[in-house]
C-alpha cells in the first residue's frame, strides 16, 4: 500500500513537471483566436484518445457512462479550457503558470467538502503558501499600467482554470472513472470551440513553429 502510495505521488509529481511546460506552449501560441486555439487542442487531444479506446477495446466500458456525466465534464473542460487559454492572453505566464497550480491543493480541499477526505494542516499551509507567492509575484507589478486591469482578470482566470480542473480530478477520483474519458469530452468541446470560432472570429494561419506547438 506505502508502495502504491508512494508511486502514485511520484506520479503526480511528473506529471505536475511535464504540465508546467504547457505554460511556455501556450504562451508561444497566443497570438491565434483562442477558439482557434481551442478547436486544433481538442481536436488532437480527442482523435487520439479515441484511436487508444478502440485498440484497446474500451468502447463498451465508455459507452456506459450515464449521459449526465457526460455533459458535467464536457462542462467542466470548457470553462477551464477557455479559462486557461484567455488568461495567457491577459497576464504574464509567470503569473497565470503559477495561479493555476494552485489545483493540487484545491483537490484536497474540494475532496475533503465534498467526498470527506482527509485534509492536513500541512495541506492548508501549502495552499496558503503557493497563493503567497502569487502575491509577491503580483505586487511587483505596477499598478499605474493601464493593461493593470487585465492582469487582474488574467490571474483570476488562471485560479479559475485550476479550480475546475481540480474539481474535474476529485470527481474522477472519487467515481474511478476511465482516464480516457476526459479526453474524449475533447471531440464535443472541438466542436462548440469550431463553431464559436466560425461565428466571431477571423482565421489565422498557424506558422510551422505554431503548427509545432499545437500538434
Amino acid at each position: 500500500m506505502i508502495r502504491n502510495q508512494k508511486t502514485a505521488t511520484l506520479a503526480g509529481i511528473t506529471a505536475i513537471i511535464l504540465w508546467s511546460f504547457s505554460a511556455l506552449v501556450t504562451w508561444q501560441i497566443n497570438r491565434l483566436p483562442l477558439f482557434e486555439t481551442m478547436f486544433f487542442v481538442m481536436t488532437i487531444s480527442f482523435l487520439t484518445s479515441l484511436a487508444r479506446v478502440i485498440v484497446m477495446k474500451k468502447q463498451n466500458e465508455i459507452l456506459r457512462i450515464p449521459k449526465k456525466t457526460w455533459i458535467f465534464i464536457i462542462s467542466l473542460f470548457c470553462i477551464n479550457q477557455t479559462a486557461y487559454l484567455q488568461s495567457f492572453r491577459l497576464a504574464p505566464a509567470n503569473l497565470v503558470d503559477l495561479a493555476n497550480h494552485t489545483w493540487p491543493l484545491l483537490v484536497t480541499i474540494i475532496s475533503y467538502k465534498l467526498y470527506k477526505e482527509p485534509l492536513s494542516r500541512l495541506h492548508i499551509f501549502a495552499l496558503l503558501l503557493a497563493l503567497y507567492g502569487v502575491f509577491l509575484l503580483f505586487k511587483q507589478q505596477d499598478s499605474s499600467n493601464s493593461q493593470y486591469s487585465s492582469l487582474i482578470l488574467g490571474v483570476f482566470l488562471g485560479f479559475i482554470a485550476g479550480g475546475f480542473w481540480a474539481l474535474f480530478t476529485s470527481y474522477s477520483k472519487h467515481h474511478k472513472m476511465n482516464e480516457e474519458v476526459a479526453a474524449l469530452c475533447c471531440g464535443p468541446i472541438a466542436i462548440i470551440s469550431l463553431l464559436l470560432h466560425l461565428s466571431c472570429e477571423n482565421f489565422i494561419v498557424p506558422s510551422l513553429k505554431e503548427s509545432f506547438y499545437l500538434f
